[in-house]
């Protein structure tokens, strides 16, 4: 059983809530940890290393912005695709963040 505060029960919650199977979660995540290592945790059997949680965390959370984007539901088996859309976004958003930079720069003369 897992602490309902712990890192393990927090990512389970979420991955329940956007109806993402943890077995797809590992491929989605990038490898940082493998399924089974994944399904231990979220078992209550070994916990995640604090760093691996806050990544899943985090993740997430780019999961969950995702999917408000959009109007149906996603297909979280679709690991490749989901991966790449999340990459695109994130690319966006640090284009978006150079170009902010780039305005607050004061011009030499």
């Amino acid at each position: 059983m897992l602490a309902s505060l712990s890192n393990e029960a927090q990512i389970a919650r979420q991955l329940h809530e956007l109806s993402c199977a943890p077995t797809n979660f590992a491929g989605i995540s990038g490898g940082i940890l493998g399924k089974s290592r994944i399904m231990q945790a979220l078992t209550g059997q070994k916990p995640f290393e604090p760093k691996d949680a806050e990544r899943f965390l985090e993740i997430l959370a780019e999961m969950r912005a995702l999917q408000s984007e959009i109007d149906v539901p996603l297909d979280w088996s679709r690991t490749d695709a989901v991966q790449n859309a999340l990459l695109v976004r994130r690319i966006r958003r640090i284009a978006a963040d150079v170009e902010k930079e780039k305005e607050n720069v004061p011009v030499s003369i």
